[in-house]
C-alpha cells in the first residue's frame, strides 16, 4: 500500500487493523459511509449530456478518480457519466466510480464556482436512471467528513447502510 504509486485504500472494520495502522505516521485513517438506493426512478433531465473525451479534457485535473479507472480511456470504454455544461464547460457531473454486473457506484463532482446549486444531484439522478435501466443497483459511498456528498445521496433517496474505517498512504 505504501510503495504503490496509485491511490490504494484499505477498508476494514477490524479493531486490530485500526490499532496497527493508527500508530503508523505514514498512514492516514478515516471513516467511509455506505448507502443503498431506496428511491424511485428519477425523471430524465434533458439538459444532461453523456460524459465524453472532450469533456474529460476540458476540466483541469482528473474528472474520474484513478481508484477504479486507471485511464480516462478505460472509463470511456466501460464506464458511464453525465454532465451539465455552463458557458461551454463542465460544471457538474456524475460518473460510474466503479461498475460490476450488479452494481454501479456513483461518484459526483462539481466545479467550485457551481457548488451548492444542485448540479451533482441532477447529474447523479441521470446516472441512477442508467443504472436501473441496465439492471444494476445504484450504490453510493463517501468519506464520513464529506457532508455535501452525504446530503446529496440522501436527497436522491439513498439510505445509509454501513460504515468502515479506511487506511491509505498519507498525502504529503
Amino acid at each position: 500500500m505504501l510503495a504503490d504509486k496509485r491511490r490504494l485504500v484499505l477498508f476494514s472494520d477490524s479493531p486490530e487493523a485500526e490499532e496497527v495502522f493508527r500508530s503508523s505516521p505514514e498512514v492516514q485513517t478515516g471513516k467511509r459511509l455506505f448507502f443503498r438506493y431506496e428511491g424511485g426512478e428519477p425523471d430524465h433531465d434533458p439538459e444532461l449530456l453523456p460524459l465524453n473525451g472532450e469533456m474529460l479534457r476540458a476540466v483541469s485535473g482528473r474528472v474520474i478518480p484513478q481508484s477504479f479507472w486507471e485511464k480516462d480511456s478505460d472509463f470511456l470504454q466501460r464506464g458511464k457519466g453525465f454532465c451539465l455544461l455552463r458557458e461551454g464547460r463542465p460544471a457538474g457531473w456524475a460518473f460510474s466510480a466503479a461498475v460490476s454486473s450488479t452494481e454501479l457506484d456513483i461518484g459526483v463532482e462539481t466545479a467550485p464556482s457551481y457548488q451548492r446549486q444542485g448540479l451533482a444531484k441532477r447529474a447523479a439522478g441521470e446516472l441512477i436512471r442508467f443504472a436501473l435501466e441496465t439492471g444494476r443497483r445504484p450504490v453510493w459511498a463517501c468519506a464520513a467528513t464529506n457532508t455535501g456528498s452525504r446530503r446529496t445521496a440522501e436527497k436522491l433517496g439513498f439510505v445509509r447502510c454501513g460504515s468502515c474505517l479506511t487506511f491509505q498512504k498519507r498525502q504529503i
